[in-house]
């Protein structure tokens, strides 16, 4: 019986969102350009600008570019990261890595 209990216990400690990002908190990437200029990389992605649901607000692009250099491409990210005022979530992206590897790497 105790081991029934405790195993209930533990069930429901374990399935907690421990990573989870609100949706105020983070900003799509939605592309992604990497060039190689020389000896650093230029790095430039597009987000998704978060839009109020109120319609008269004055009418703002939906999206916003922003460019970083460095010596390498993660460099390059995290300088981005200094621009972004939120989390920039790149994870629908993963199959980039895959082409970035076998050109650079």
């Amino acid at each position: 019986m105790i081991k029934k209990i405790i195993l209930i216990i533990f069930i429901f400690l374990l399935t907690s969102c421990y990573d989870h990002k609100e949706l105020n908190e983070i900003t799509i990437l939605t592309a992604t350009e990497i060039n190689k200029l020389e000896n650093e990389f230029i790095l430039n992605i597009e987000i998704i600008n978060p839009m109020s649901p109120d319609k008269t607000t004055i009418i703002e692009s939906p999206f916003t570019i922003y460019q970083s250099k460095g010596k390498t491409i993660q460099e390059a990210y995290r300088m981005l990261k200094l621009y972004s005022p939120r989390y920039i979530y790149p994870d629908h992206l993963k199959s980039m890595r895959e082409v970035v590897n076998t050109k650079y790497l």
